[in-house]
């Protein structure tokens, strides 16, 4: 049980120290290469559309094969993943790459979770899900502290080599995961048929998302967060390059984003349901919108910076809170299949997103396009706190 804990919060750990190696470079890469701010969206959006169509079929996959084969095969595509991108210099050979990163996402989704889960009920163990959930994300924090900065300094020694790098981590982590994740899989019978099992997940999710209010308002939610954060998700490398001068100081700017996102869950959890979410959400909807758009007025980089960090603090509450709403009623049969269904939906509107504002950052640029995005959360948290609640 002990061996099983370990093991989880240990590759939980390694995944997204390795993933967070690029995430403070990974703009500027696509930029160095000759792309221009729509077209490193572009290439974004690549992976949200095939993260939207590929998400329950994998996650079928995973069902049949089992979650270890199904998580190796999402480290080894994150491996190939990265040296795709590393030895790429055109918008298409970036767009393979994220579609390769698509499938490895949804290879993952909910896989290893649900392994640890599955594996530490059949063992007897007592303790508390949501904890042992906890722990993981606070050494996701530090990981991708710890990964954000060092692929800042290895990114300005070359912009390419953070992606060299993550892929030699990712192809070690498949031995890793091979030897120490351990599972004992029950084949399907021979009467298991792949797209038999596709319609009842997508018949049964069908049949929630209607009876279930809380659902769609979630998904109005998420919908325009993940629409209207895309400008800051994809831009903030060259906005604060262009202020600060430097990838090293860079680097320390995405650590900020981890401690912000790490001090807002745990604000969250210490405000301990004292604001029901469906008042909270729409409130940080709209605080999230709001510090965006205060982000481009001209009073310096150090109230930018001040700024965009609350912003950060802020989404590190709404994505816990949101998930536990959505969760709050969920039948527990239909939980996995309904969250694959909110997942595809947050990447068809975070693809919508990355459209809307790679057009506006090249036309108008990124300045105007954070008050364009933000400007329109914070307008649509307003409304939706001023809307009576259905739920």
């Amino acid at each position: 049980m002990h061996r099983t804990i370990r093991v989880f919060l240990g590759l939980s750990f390694l995944f997204y120290f390795g993933i967070s190696l690029t995430t403070t470079t990974y703009s500027l890469f696509l930029l160095s290469n000759g792309l221009d701010m729509l077209e490193v969206n572009l290439v974004n959006t690549i992976f949200h559309l095939s993260f939207f169509f590929l998400e329950i079929p994998t996650g079928v996959v995973a069902d049949i094969f089992g979650r270890k084969v199904s998580y190796l095969i999402s480290i080894f595509l994150w491996g190939v993943t990265a040296f795709v991108y590393a030895s790429s210099d055109t918008f298409w050979g970036f767009a393979l790459a994220e579609f390769l990163a698509a499938i490895a996402g949804t290879c993952a989704s909910g896989a290893f979770d649900a392994w640890a889960i599955d594996r530490l009920s059949n063992e007897g163990y007592k303790g508390s899900l949501s904890q042992l959930l906890g722990q993981k994300n606070k050494l996701k924090s530090l990981a991708m502290l710890l990964g954000g900065v060092l692929g800042g300094y290895l990114g300005s020694v070359n912009l390419a080599l953070p992606w060299m790098v993550l892929g030699a981590f990712m192809f070690f982590k498949v031995l890793l995961t091979f030897f120490f994740m351990q599972e004992e899989w029950e084949k399907k019978d021979k009467e298991f048929h792949l797209w038999r099992s596709l319609k009842e997940t997508l018949r049964a999710s069908a049949v929630y998302i209607r009876k279930s209010q809380s659902f769609r308002q979630v998904i109005l939610w998420d919908a325009a967060f993940v629409f209207a954060l895309q400008a800051a998700n994809m831009q903030w490398q060259p906005f604060f390059l262009h202020m600060l001068s430097s990838l090293e100081l860079l680097s320390f700017v995405k650590a900020g984003i981890a401690i912000s996102l790490f001090l807002g869950a745990e604000l969250l959890v210490r405000l301990k349901g004292r604001i029901p979410a469906r008042r909270l959400i729409p409130a940080l909807l709209f605080g999230i919108g709001s510090l965006v758009a205060l982000c481009t007025l001209s009073l310096g980089w150090v109230f930018s910076l001040s700024t965009f960090m609350v912003h950060e603090l802020l989404r590190g509450m709404y994505y816990p809170a949101l998930m536990a709403y959505l969760n709050e009623d969920m039948p527990a049969k239909q939980r996995a299949t309904i969250n694959s269904v909110a997942s595809m939906i947050r990447g068809l509107f975070g693809a919508l997103g990355l459209v809307f504002s790679g057009v506006c950052a090249k036309h108008l640029g990124i300045s105007s396009t954070w008050m364009i995005s933000g400007g329109i959360l914070a307008l649509l948290g307003l409304f939706f706190l001023k809307r009576k609640p259905t739920i």
